[in-house]
């Protein structure tokens, strides 16, 4: 049998791949890369960093790691549902994080453990309360009996569970008492961040959503949060804008413009194009003068004419 040791490679060595920087590689063939890269590694004529780059994070105390209890509990709650998330996180993981926050102050494996660990946590407690409030309800209706002090304490409420909703009228108020009760529209969990109102907190995609992401480049350098809000924000106002203009439908009548009627060859204003090849009145006593002069001040001629002859009349 061939022995273990002679296909083992000795350490250190790069792997074949390795696109780093291999001390004096360049200069150096006639072997394999891994055998030549262990050479190179400890050969001490050759000048190293001080601290190598790949390090052993279990025994380097400058790294920052997440606490053990946050890794307990998101290990607890992989082996108790889908694994989905589990210690360690990558960062390649493109899927929605809860509670990631968008300040990259951390290493990211530490950000999704403690968003991940948070996340349970207020999961825990929201489903403790609501337990409480049940196991509540069944002592003081008189379903169950209480076995424990814990259990006798919940009997000693202000109220008596569960609650009964009464109108003003049968609790002795007057029947003209008015009651502010402002109408709420009842929450919609399907409708889409594109054609929510602007004021609407909830306008914005989730982290992990890899479809498009409109007016991204405006705002780009913002936190993904704020940039997908400002962007859906700007998507919706020019939709309504042209929904409101470009997009509205054209209104049709039947009713016929009448085109005024004017059939006066001199204008007022306007002077006459130089094709033209009719009479101008008084242009033949205009010396030195355009065509467009002329023909335009040809009104006023006309108009002096007519009153010197009424004048004479």
């Amino acid at each position: 049998m061939v022995n273990t040791e002679v296909l083992q490679r000795k350490e250190p060595y790069y792997i074949p791949g390795y696109t780093g920087y291999c001390p004096q590689h360049r200069f150096k063939s006639g072997e394999n890369y891994s055998n030549l890269s262990h050479k190179l590694l400890r050969d001490p004529k050759i000048n190293h960093a001080k601290k190598l780059i790949l390090v052993d994070r279990s025994k380097d105390h400058e790294v920052v790691k997440p606490t053990k209890d946050d890794i307990e509990v998101v290990n607890s709650r992989s082996n108790r549902m889908d694994p989905i998330y589990k210690h360690p996180m990558l960062s390649t993981y493109d899927g929605f994080i809860p509670n990631l926050s968008d300040e990259r102050d951390k290493p990211y494996e530490i950000q999704a453990t403690e968003g991940i660990a948070n996340f349970e946590k207020q999961y825990q407690q929201k489903k403790s309360s609501i337990e409480r409030l049940e196991k509540t309800v069944e002592l003081q209706s008189g379903t169950s009996y209480p076995k424990n002090i814990e259990e006798r304490l919940l009997l000693k409420s202000k109220f008596r569970l569960p609650l009964i909703a009464v109108r003003p009228e049968h609790i002795g108020l007057p029947e003209d008492y008015l009651i502010d009760e402002r109408y709420e529209r009842p929450k919609d969990y399907n409708v889409s961040p594109y054609f929510m109102e602007n004021i609407n907190p909830q306008k914005y995609f989730i982290h992990g959503y890899t479809g498009y992401k409109p007016h991204r480049t405006t705002h780009y350098g913002k936190s993904h949060q704020v940039m997908t809000n400002y962007g859906l924000r700007d998507f919706t106002s020019n939709y309504l804008k042209k929904k409101r203009i470009e997009w509205a439908p054209v209104l049709l009548s039947n009713k016929k413009e009448k085109l005024p009627k004017n059939n006066r060859i001199f204008k007022k204003d306007t002077a006459l194009m130089p094709s033209y090849t009719g009479h101008i009145p008084g242009a033949k006593f205009k010396i030195g003068k355009t065509h467009g002069f002329c023909s335009k001040d040809a009104y006023r001629y006309m108009q002096d004419q007519l009153f010197t002859i009424k004048f004479n009349k």
